[in-house]
């Protein structure tokens, strides 16, 4: 009964029980909360390599091994004993670890892991060994790809598939594109019906989920809004723009009792615009009609929430769905009926951040030294 929370991580777990055990990534390593029951408190219990930045924490459940990518020229990590320890793996592949991912293939997890510079490696073998999927940067406008923060470089922010379809992956590129394969990352086309109007980025992809019940039926959240096509992906309409109240979305889930539930968390606006106020307005939204309309549910939050929502997970068990988020000024919260009402878990850990996104809330002489850290890194790429 454990669930990882973590920007570019795994989001949905499954167990038997209530969840029991969290792990939190944070800028300045990984957190452990724990209680005995539902009904007891949740209590602090453990924090391992405070050096590290974490982008993606994994929990495989069959072989119980742990995954963490560490953004920064950090590595990726794999643990056996429930992330007591760790062991660095994969030292042949970039060490700007974006995003980890596990699917599976009847019974053998397969692992995804996106990097800085944008690519894509995949492994059959729980991490032993590493393909890239090396055409992915032989798309047309490769040359194309960047990312607004220094140093400028576009990284792939995630991977989705339908089980039903394990061989079909969107592979989404921050900011370059979304991408489809249909034989496990050996070709790729781009998806671009979804450019529709005036795009505030340049394609930038932050989040698909696809319908379990409907494989054509995948949402996408990117940049300039979330859209849903019912086709595949060829083509999309927008459900919400950047002029609403989540105008900047990115954590998103498909709930797990109710397929037509839709989980939306996120910022009013984009990064850029939280300097002034030092406040994302993050909140979260719920749909019960599979995106057509949408419900704010914050309560307990304080919302607006000042620092951005820049991880959530769900996890399920025996009937009951809870929901954790982790903000860029370090709070968790979690709620247990369906995102009606929410409490803080915690609320003075590191922030829980993609990248430099936590900047924007520091005062302008710690923003630019984490800028010009931020900028150190290309020359180790």
């Amino acid at each position: 009964m454990t669930a990882c929370l973590s920007p570019n991580g795994r989001t949905e777990y499954f167990g038997d029980g209530p969840l029991q055990t969290l792990k939190v990534g944070t800028i300045e390593g990984i957190y452990t909360f724990s209680r005995g029951s539902q009904a007891a408190p949740w209590c602090a219990v453990d924090r391992v390599h405070p050096e590290w930045p974490v982008s993606s924490l994994l929990l495989e459940p069959c072989s119980r091994l742990m995954f963490a990518g560490v953004h920064g020229g950090g590595g990726l990590w794999r643990s056996s004993d429930q992330g007591k320890t760790w062991n660095r793996i994969a030292r042949d592949i970039p060490s700007h670890i974006y995003s980890v991912q596990c699917q599976y293939i009847g019974q053998q997890a397969r692992l995804w892991v996106g990097v800085e510079p944008a690519s894509l490696y995949v492994s059959n073998d729980l991490g032993q060994t590493w393909t890239e999927c090396a055409t992915l940067k032989t798309m047309p406008e490769h040359e194309n790809w960047t990312f607004p923060p220094p140093p400028h470089i576009a990284h792939v922010k995630g991977v989705a598939w339908h089980d039903s379809a394990p061989d079909t992956l969107f592979v989404l590129v921050e900011q370059g594109g979304l991408f489809k394969t249909t034989d496990a990352g050996r070709t790729f086309s781009e998806l671009k019906g979804y450019l529709i109007g005036d795009q505030q980025f340049y394609r930038d992809s932050h989040r698909v989920c696809i319908s379990r019940r409907d494989p054509q039926r995948v949402y996408f959240a990117t940049g300039d809004g979330l859209c849903r096509s019912d086709d595949g992906g060829e083509s999309w309409r927008y459900l919400l723009t950047k002029e609403g109240r989540i105008g900047y979305p990115d954590a998103m889930f498909i709930d797990a009792l109710d397929e037509r539930k839709i989980v939306l968390g996120g910022p009013k606006s984009a990064p850029r615009t939280w300097i002034s106020s030092q406040n994302a307005a993050a909140t979260v939204l719920v749909s019960t009609d599979g995106g057509d309309t949408w419900s704010e549910k914050a309560a307990g939050m304080n919302a607006p929430v000042k620092g951005n929502i820049e991880a959530m997970a769900m996890y399920a068990g025996q009937g009951h769905v809870t929901y954790v988020a982790g903000t860029a000024t370090g709070q968790v919260f979690l709620s247990e009926d369906g995102c009606e009402s929410w409490k803080c878990l915690a609320d003075d850990l590191p922030p829980i951040s993609k990248a430099g996104h936590y900047r924007w809330f520091l005062s302008e002489g710690e923003r630019k030294v984490i800028e010009e850290r931020m900028k150190a890194w290309k020359n180790a790429v």
